[in-house]
């Protein structure tokens, strides 16, 4: 049997480290690479007060903090709009929709 679990684990590691390159090279191409170094900061913007209330309740049932939720979604929005914009060249670009 330990041969078998070794065989599972180089099988694992070997996905992981493809998979962490491939990451690497998209993060590098969309220039997301550095999106989470430097300091921490504050942020305020305007919310409706149930808006924020319910979505803080249902961070907190599924264990996750709203910062998290909300850099998740910064984040997302970035990777989608320069996806668009790659996927149709810098002359399109300007057309593309971000939703």
């Amino acid at each position: 049997m330990p041969r078998k679990n070794n065989a599972l684990k180089t099988k694992k590691q070997f996905s992981k480290s493809i998979t962490k390159s491939m990451l690497s090279e998209i993060e590098e191409i969309l220039s997301i690479n550095c999106l989470f170094e430097g300091e921490m900061t504050h942020l305020s913007f305007d919310c409706p007060k149930n808006l924020r209330q319910a979505f803080k309740q249902e961070c907190k049932a599924n264990s996750v903090s709203v910062c998290k939720m909300l850099q998740n979604y910064q984040l997302t929005y970035i990777v989608v709009s320069r996806l668009k914009k790659h996927a149709y060249g810098n002359t399109l670009s300007k057309l593309v929709d971000v939703p």
